[in-house]
């Protein structure tokens, strides 16, 4: 499986959160298979966002899609860190 991990900064976090719900459908559409947000527990508008990707080309094409940056940006993001990971190994401990 391949992976976008998203630290951000949002102006306001409901504001955000409720726009990326708003997005989650164009994602899916884009193969995106599933996402988890996380919440920083000393600053509420520091975020980790988690996607899971069909696959890279998919995951890309959605990144370097002009309308759906403009979409990200509305939200209120004032910093963001993006970093890929392909998974090598999963077990339950």
């Amino acid at each position: 499986m391949f992976y976008e991990i998203s630290a951000l900064k949002v102006q306001e976090y409901e504001k955000w959160k409720t726009g990326f719900d708003g997005l989650v459908s164009i994602l899916k559409e884009n193969g995106a298979k599933c996402r988890r947000v996380f919440r920083d527990l000393e600053d509420p508008n520091k975020v980790m966002v988690i996607i899971e990707w069909e696959n890279r080309e998919k995951a890309k094409k959605l990144a370097e899609d002009k309308e759906m940056r403009a979409k990200f940006l509305k939200l209120g993001i004032l910093e963001v860190y993006i970093r890929h990971f392909e998974e090598i190994e999963s077990k339950k401990l």
